[in-house]
């Protein structure tokens, strides 16, 4: 079984003016989500990216997991992914406090859906109203179950279905990320077959289409028409709320019983190596290290992609990642006030010890491709090769003084222009 086919897409919707959801992507690990986050411009739309941010940081643990399932499917593996995903949604959830506490927002928080793919399972995971379903044959079966009041009242008798579609407390949550207490996490497992569908989606979508609209716009063979089709019927419907869709599309049957001595990607085909095919590591930071050192450093790095208009780094990001640009154009700013185009270098930052906030925004002008380490990956690089640790951490001094230099020279000039100098 393999992932066919992945999209994802995200809108402000047909009322609101902007957009608090945040969609991710990383088809290596493989890793797919929808953050939804709540608070209002400011607030909500760090928080959601926030959490997807702490995703990214875990993706290679997540990878680790997913290889020992694909070798072994036991009850410890399984158990062992879904305290993964435990810990790493209180994990976030601690970061939205802390961030909450810094920025001074009493209310901010997100709801969060993940899907992982091993071999012919899927796992979900999610907290909040996010949900997760999972398309057969023409039939819509819902995956996941809303952290509301009202769905709470719904499943104990208390309110009948009808009463629920107009319930007050049907957007009320008691479970969501940035909450106060630590989190229950729930997680599904479901088998899956030739031409299945997994749709993650925002309230707003549901809020805007019942399960039997949904399921009539998804079609298996053209999964970008299905999800141009689906966000279209939600603007249309004036969905009051924003909106977000992940489709995957599943191909083959289950992999066969000689890769269980041979580990392979989960969600994908099997290579011809038991052995993932590293990242490519190219880059300006990187190109003064050898052939070797380069080949040594591709496990410790995560390729990842970002779409047109979405947020490669934010302002007031942790310095846990750094994002170095392999293809595509970043657009920089600070406080609001831009600072032009990036198409090499980093941006981003990686801080050796304590957190530092990172100070310029990058958000993707056109797609765009980095090579990202993190914090904790640098950490285990350290420890494997700390020769070459050394001499990458002085590259990541090296091109952020370039970068400092560049942009002093950029805001003297956003000053100069305001001065009318």
């Amino acid at each position: 079984m393999r992932i066919r086919q992945a999209v994802a897409g995200t809108h402000a919707g047909a009322v609101r003016p902007f957009n608090e959801d945040a969609v991710l992507r990383l088809g290596r690990v493989p890793l797919y989500a929808i953050a939804d986050g709540m608070g209002g411009a400011g607030a909500g739309d760090v928080a959601a990216q926030l959490a997807l941010d702490v995703l990214k940081q875990n993706a290679v643990g997540i990878r680790e997991r997913n290889l020992a399932l694909a070798e072994s499917r036991s009850s410890e593996n399984r158990r062992a992914l879904s305290r993964s995903f435990d810990t790493m949604f209180n994990r976030i959830s601690q970061r939205i406090r802390e961030e909450a506490a810094r920025r001074a927002h009493n209310v901010m928080g997100a709801s969060l859906v993940l899907a992982t793919v091993v071999q012919e399972y899927a796992y979900i995971a999610h907290i909040g109203d996010t949900r997760a379903y999972l398309w057969r044959g023409g039939s819509l079966q819902r995956l996941t179950e809303d952290h509301t009041l009202a769905e709470l009242k719904l499943r104990r008798g208390k309110i009948t279905h009808a009463e629920y579609k107009n319930h007050p407390e049907r957007h009320v949550l008691y479970q969501s990320l940035g909450a106060n207490f630590e989190l229950d996490v729930d997680i599904a497992e479901v088998r899956l077959q030739h031409d299945d569908i997994l749709l993650l989606c925002s309230d707003g979508v549901v809020g805007a289409l019942d399960d039997e609209q949904i399921g009539q716009e998804l079609q298996p063979d053209d999964l970008n028409n299905s999800l141009r089709s689906l966000l279209r019927s939600c603007i249309k419907a004036r969905c009051s709320d924003n909106i977000s869709a992940v489709l995957l599309g599943m191909e083959g049957e289950a992999i066969p019983a000689y890769a269980e001595e041979s580990p392979t990607l989960p969600g994908v085909p099997a290579p011809a190596s038991p052995d993932p095919e590293p990242v490519e590591v190219r880059g300006v930071m990187f190109s003064a290290l050898s052939a070797d050192d380069r080949k040594l450093l591709a496990p410790f790095l995560t390729e990842q992609t970002f779409p047109a208009g979405e947020r490669v780094v934010a302002e007031g990001d942790p310095s846990r990642t750094l994002h170095v640009l392999v293809s595509g154009r970043v657009h920089l700013t600070i406080g609001g006030a831009p600072l032009g185009d990036l198409s090499e270098g980093t941006v981003g930052n990686l801080s050796f010890s304590q957190d530092r906030l990172v100070r310029v925004q990058a958000v993707a002008k056109a797609p765009t491709t980095t090579l990202a380490l993190t914090r904790d990956a640098f950490d285990a690089l350290r420890e494997a090769q700390p020769d070459l640790a050394a001499r990458v951490a002085s590259a990541v001094v090296d091109e952020r003084t370039r970068l400092i230099d560049r942009l002093a020279s950029r805001i003297e000039a956003v000053f100069c222009a305001v001065r009318g100098d």
